[in-house]
């Protein structure tokens, strides 16, 4: 709807999210993290349809069926080993087999919905992250961490519309504390180009290649009251 924040296609639905926290002692502290399935209404949107080989500009309604966020389940530990400095480690499980079997889209063209399906075939996938914070001074944190899990795109199934296929994030941040409830906050996080070939992609022994990389910047402010 050529709105940079809202993309071509929109739709509603819920989820939930759970979580514990324990602190066993003064120094260690151990959590919990439950995320469900999410339960999406289909995504539609209004685009354009290219005829070929004439290229010829047909309005079509699109519609993304059935496209879910998997159930999501970890637990993590931190470890304030001197006042000064943290390590945290977590693991998380992520199961996309179910919510990632295919892609459906659909396309109404004025003749009603035809729907069609490319299979993904997605791995469950295990994410494992550490992470360090160190104090410079009162309030001022420097952080830092690496996450790594499998590529859950098998290469039989790999296209270009989800090139989920990186494995390592490394991230470096760092934390102020103002006081009187306000934190501000910044981080990067760089993932090496990964590349994979699915031998089929374009059709029978037409194989096709796939690189993906990734750095991410953020800057936080928030306000605790």
């Amino acid at each position: 709807d050529n709105n940079d924040f809202t993309g071509e296609a929109s739709g509603n639905g819920w989820a939930f999210k759970l979580g514990a926290h324990y602190k066993v002692s003064d120094a260690l502290a151990v959590g919990a993290t439950y995320h469900s399935k999410t339960d999406i209404g289909d995504l539609e949107g209004e685009g354009s349809f290219t005829m070929l080989p004439n290229g010829m500009q047909i309005p079509t309604r699109f519609r993304v069926v059935d496209f879910q966020w998997p159930q999501t389940y970890g637990v993590g530990v931190a470890w304030q080993a001197t006042p000064a400095f943290m390590l945290a480690a977590d693991i998380k499980r992520l199961e996309w087999s179910d919510s990632m079997k295919d892609f459906r889209l659909g396309m109404n063209m004025g003749g009603g919905w035809q729907v069609g399906a490319m299979p993904q075939n997605w791995k469950d996938q295990t994410v494992i992250m550490l992470g360090g914070q160190y104090m410079v001074a009162q309030g001022v944190a420097l952080r830092a961490g690496i996450n790594y899990a499998k590529n859950p795109v098998p290469d039989s199934t790999l296209n270009p519309l989800f090139p989920a296929t990186v494995t390592t994030h490394y991230t470096l941040g760092v934390g102020w504390n103002m006081g009187g409830g306000h934190t501000l906050a910044g981080s990067v996080a760089i993932s090496p180009k990964v590349t994979r070939t699915n031998p089929n992609m374009f059709g029978p022994g037409m194989a096709g290649t796939v690189s993906h990389r990734q750095s991410t910047l953020r800057v936080n402010y928030n306000y605790s009251f």
